[in-house]
């Protein structure tokens, strides 16, 4: 499957390995930070699951969007467009 160039991939993180929250991927620079809240515009991602029966690992589902459509402001992500209410 091609996600397109430098995707971003956005999953639940959840334990034993940690903390409750989102986990975001950056796959140009091999990056990975976590947020607590965020805001996603739907029609900028695509979501992607692996098949149950042939995969055990987690996570199995996740967000995949384009590395131009993704923000963070004041460790919030922002999928999509901006608004001036998102901007502290």
């Amino acid at each position: 499957m091609d996600f397109g160039q430098n995707p971003i991939i956005i999953h639940w993180q959840g334990r034993p390995k940690g903390d409750r929250e989102w986990g975001i991927y950056s796959s140009r620079d091999d990056s990975y930070r976590c947020f607590l809240a965020g805001k996603i515009n739907w029609s900028s991602v695509e979501l992607f699951q692996l098949n149950d029966q042939t995969t055990n690992t987690l996570p199995s589902a996740v967000l995949i969007v384009p590395e131009s459509k993704v923000t963070c402001i004041d460790g919030k992500a922002i999928v999509g467009e901006v608004l001036l209410s998102d901007v502290g």
